[in-house]
């Protein structure tokens, strides 16, 4: 496969919006992989996030001493969830009771959700609680990081392979249709998801970045980039079913990270699936964490 140098993916050089967001972010920028930092900025970005999608989507976010909720205008698990919980029982009742009172708004709605556990959960045996209230354990997944100072300048990918930045109505319709083949989101999900990325990929002050890769002139894969606390996000890294092993979905991170490098960033960070596990760690990016997800399904 060629080498294709990041001149050529289609990519603004930065948006007034985007100087000023990177400008505020400037001074709580994470400098390296032993900034003792990383793993709180790791965990800060990925719930918050998670959250972003749920007030992008119309809902809202509720940010307590002991939790981080998030309730999405849609029920749709990703974008619901519970995160940073740091219950202090002074009993197991107690504890009890401070778990169905964080589940009420979900089950109000019939919303389904995700509860994230991370470094900084509490107490230690929450999620075995979580399970004793009727959650299923969804699995864990790695926080990686890379240091954005070792990613290669070039990366090998398909010749045919072409990267844009997501900027106009009609590239994110592109990007909804490529993430939801990549992922099998039905078809109900396209409006509800393309609303939301009108609202990240195209606000001039947004913390995020869209990229769709298009295969012989098809959207087939998906990145998105989130900058915040001072570390450089990658999310929904997706590629359609008949486009897959020919490593674009490998390319478009990395694309992503570059464009975090050019920002002032100096980490970027991840929480990988264990199909995508191989294909982080070869771009580098280690394991410093592990997140937990228990699914209440709204029932």
């Amino acid at each position: 496969m060629p080498r294709v140098p990041p001149t050529n993916c289609l990519f603004e050089a930065g948006r007034g919006g985007d100087d000023m967001a990177q400008s505020r972010e400037s001074e709580g920028i994470v400098r390296g992989m032993d900034d003792p930092r990383l793993l709180d900025a790791l965990e800060a970005n990925t719930y918050a996030a998670y959250a972003s999608y749920a007030v992008d989507s119309g809902g809202e976010q509720i940010a307590a001493p002991d939790r981080l909720t998030y309730i999405a205008g849609i029920p749709f698990e990703l974008f619901n969830g519970v995160a940073r919980a740091r219950l202090a029982p002074d009993d197991s009742d107690d504890l009890d009771a401070q778990i169905t009172a964080a589940l009420q708004p979900f089950i109000m709605r019939g919303h389904p959700m995700f509860w994230w556990t991370g470094p900084s959960s509490a107490p230690k045996d929450l999620g075995a609680r979580l399970v004793e209230h009727g959650l299923v354990d969804d699995g864990s997944m790695p926080g990686m990081a890379i240091a954005l100072s070792d990613l290669r300048q070039t990366h090998e990918a398909p010749a045919r392979l072409v990267t844009e930045q997501v900027n106009s109505p009609r590239l994110v319709e592109e990007f909804t249709l490529a993430l939801r083949a990549g992922y099998g989101v039905p078809e109900e999900m396209q409006a509800p998801l393309a609303a939301l990325g009108e609202r990240q990929a195209l606000r001039p002050d947004s913390p995020w970045l869209y990229l769709v890769g298009r295969l012989d002139g098809e959207p087939v894969s998906t990145v998105q980039l989130f900058l915040h606390a001072g570390v450089a996000g990658i999310y929904a890294v997706s590629t359609a079913p008949n486009a897959r092993r020919q490593g674009i979905g490998e390319a478009l991170t990395h694309a992503a990270l570059l464009a975090a490098r050019e920002r002032g960033y100096a980490v970027g960070i991840l929480q990988s699936s264990a199909m995508g596990l191989h294909i982080y760690e070869r771009l580098g990016f280690r394991a410093l964490t592990s997140f937990h997800l228990y699914l209440w399904r709204g029932e």
